[in-house]
């Protein structure tokens, strides 16, 4: 199953995919394409999921991983002019170069089963899904320069980075009143037929020792 490139999307499904076409960042276009240029500079005219992959492969290679405790994303410039970014700033940087160049896509949070969230002490993950005609959603993780795979837990999508930001509120007490809060996330790998479900492979390796980075 091969897709042609440039991607051409059935009229029936353009309703849908144009939310996911359209830039978050318009004001950025013209530098996220350039970039793209010197990152992708060759195309495959009959393997549109290749092309892709090799996009975000390039971003790994390119772009620096550096753990952010600030909220919010990096827009893509930022990131470019940088060198340097979080998980969901890498995310953010792949889904508006597939967008540039005419592809659906959306930014994926969720988890990076592994080490960490089988010791407890998992944070959350950022990784970018683009749409291909006949192929469906396919994920990418630009963080650790490879498709996603039964590792990767989604717990939410959006057409943009703030639609599935962490939940927040607000305290109502007296001034000072709250201290802390600490929140832990769990994993328990099920035996192979343990309520029906099958046992969750073992993670490979990351290529950077920072693949669940935090998503605040």
């Amino acid at each position: 199953w091969r897709v042609a490139w440039p991607v051409q999307y059935e009229p029936i499904e353009i309703p849908v995919v144009q939310s996911y076409q359209a830039s978050s960042y318009l004001e950025e276009a013209d530098v996220v394409r350039a970039w793209v240029d010197e990152v992708l500079p060759q195309r495959s005219p009959d393997d549109a999921e290749g092309n892709l992959g090799a996009l975000g492969r390039g971003l790994h290679d390119a772009i620096a991983y550096r753990r952010r405790e600030e909220k919010g994303v990096q827009s893509p410039a930022q990131t470019i002019a940088l060198g340097s970014g979080s998980c969901r700033d890498m995310a953010t940087l792949l889904m508006e170069a597939a967008r540039v160049l005419g592809v659906a896509s959306r930014f994926a949070s969720g988890y990076l089963h592994g080490t960490a969230s089988l010791a407890g002490r998992a944070s959350t993950h950022a990784w970018t899904e683009v749409y291909l005609p006949a192929l469906g959603w396919r994920g990418l993780d630009p963080t650790i320069g490879a498709a996603i795979g039964l590792h990767h837990v989604v717990t939410g999508v959006s057409q943009h980075p703030r639609g599935v930001m962490p939940i927040s509120g607000t305290f109502q007490r007296g001034l000072g009143a709250f201290q802390s809060m600490q929140v832990q996330v769990e994993t328990r790998v099920l035996a192979d037929g343990e309520d029906g479900t099958i046992a969750a492979p073992e993670s490979p390796p990351l290529a950077r020792e920072s693949g669940t980075a935090r998503l605040s």
